[in-house]
């Protein structure tokens, strides 16, 4: 019995390299729907045995080294039993931001297509976007495991929701658990600033998070990345060469980079968008521009353009905490709470947590969206783009 039986949609995730970045894109029906960008020396995900600088009981933090010259920020409720000097494992879970240092753990967890292992509580639990059909199928087929739910806390991913028998989720599970228990075992006999365990490279993982049902094929230009992924996605992954055409200018790399920079994004319908982030929210204007009302049945039309647009900038710029869009007013309450149903809709295929709170009595829809890494004006300012005319 398939979990599900959906197709893929007619998408395609392109990789290429701009300087010293490894970009990955999911263009559907020819349109750029997210954006990742692998910067290098991403430490991300890896597993060391790093030394304990300070402890601050005060802030319940500590300060660890799991490099020489390279202090991280062990976050409140690790704390347990340390004190300075001590040697212990610790994962990167977060990157550095402007003045603020790496995040550590030490509940170890390992990342793979169809599920995550962890030493947090043990136990297992099922992505939000699961169906509750699909929970309860998984749930059954997944009950030959139960031991291994025993000693470490599994998470099944939205991906494993798309498959049509169960046997590589069960391989997955074992794998990245025998990996886990390695990794403990082997930990109290390493070197300080061992690295116990690296992450997959940055493109890797950013193909891994996008689920298998939003496209059909993995194009790239880079020899090494085709067989890095071909070796985990066989067929579907291509190889592109044609020395009169870059597979970066065959999909407009740049002129979508510069475009996800703007401020003013304009809609099909005439509208736009004027996206400006703050140091507290990122504040999202709806204009309704050149947009002829006669030829709208109303501005609902008009602002359902621009929540399928604002939904995919939030994912491109990687857009995070509060987002308030102010769209076009309404004059009723019904479109209202059709546009805020619609918008809760749109968020769903992000992979990024996302709520669509309400609409409050101005006529602001309220958004938060987990921070996860830089957003993409962090990632690509120091990569001076090219100027296009849109």
């Amino acid at each position: 019995m398939p979990v599900t039986g959906r197709g893929t949609v007619d998408g395609n995730i392109v990789i290429v390299k701009r300087s010293a970045q490894i970009l990955v894109m999911l263009f559907q029906h020819n349109k750029l729907q997210s954006l990742h960008v692998t910067e290098p020396g991403d430490l991300l995900g890896n597993i060391y045995i790093g030394r304990v600088q300070k402890v601050l009981p005060e802030l319940k933090a500590a300060f660890v080294d799991v490099e020489k010259g390279l202090t991280c920020f062990l976050q409140k409720g690790d704390l347990s039993d340390i004190k300075g000097n001590d040697e212990i494992p610790v994962q990167i879970t977060a990157e550095a931001v402007k003045t603020k240092p790496p995040v550590v753990s030490r509940k170890l967890t390992l990342t793979g297509r169809y599920c995550v292992v962890s030493c947090q509580e043990p136990g297992l639990s099922f992505s939000g976007k699961l169906s509750t059909v699909q929970k309860k199928h998984l749930k059954k087929e997944l009950a030959v495991l139960s031991d291994i739910f025993t000693k470490y806390h599994v998470i099944i991913r939205t991906n494993a929701g798309e498959l049509d028998e169960i046997g590589p989720l069960l391989d997955e599970i074992r794998q990245l658990a025998e990996e886990l228990a390695k990794l403990q075992m082997n930990a109290p006999h390493r070197t300080c600033y061992s690295l116990l365990y690296e992450e997959h490279q940055g493109y890797i993982k950013a193909v891994r998070d996008i689920r298998d049902n939003e496209y059909d094929k993995i194009v790239t230009d880079l020899p090494d990345v085709y067989d890095g992924l071909h070796r985990l996605y066989g067929n579907k992954v291509r190889y592109y060469q044609d020395d009169l055409l870059s597979l970066g200018k065959l999909y407009s790399v740049e002129t979508h980079l510069q475009n996800s920079l703007n401020t003013k994004i304009w809609l099909d319908m005439g509208g736009f968008l004027v996206i400006e982030p703050t140091e507290a929210l990122t504040v999202i204007d709806v204009n309704s521009g050149k947009s002829n009302p006669k030829k709208l049945s109303s501005f609902l039309e008009l602002n359902k353009q621009a929540a399928q647009e604002a939904a995919r900038q939030v994912r491109i710029r990687n857009l995070s905490g509060i987002i308030i869009v102010d769209f076009v007013n309404m004059e009723s309450s019904l479109d209202e709470q059709e546009l805020l149903s619609y918008m809760r809709e749109l968020v769903k295929r992000d992979s990024v947590k996302t709520n669509v709170i309400d609409i409050t009595p101005l006529g602001l829809m309220e958004i938060t969206r987990k921070k996860i890494g830089k957003t993409l004006s962090e990632v690509l300012d120091t990569v001076p783009i090219r100027c296009y005319s849109l």
